[in-house]
């Protein structure tokens, strides 16, 4: 079986059913070694996207944080004046 259709085969496993099988030792060797490896990148990619989602809060929260100061000095300013 080819890396990449070893990787097809993990897709359908799933993670969890990839860690069991690794704490059982039961992928040695060089898929083991693929299973690893599958796992980091799925860890790597889901981190990528949970930064991504912090990144785009952030920015909403500085546009949200600039609308509302703009609004809340024309609000006093026509107090004021």
């Amino acid at each position: 079986m080819s890396d990449a259709k070893y990787r097809e085969y993990l897709e359908t496993l799933g993670e969890d059913a990839v860690r069991h099988q690794l704490a059982n030792q039961m992928l040695m060797t060089r898929r083991g070694e693929l299973a690893r490896a599958w796992l980091a990148e799925k860890a790597m990619a889901r981190e990528d996207a949970r930064d991504r989602y912090r990144l785009i809060i952030r920015i909403l929260v500085v546009v949200c944080g600039v609308a509302a100061a703009t609004k809340a000095l024309l609000i006093i300013t026509s107090w004021i004046g």
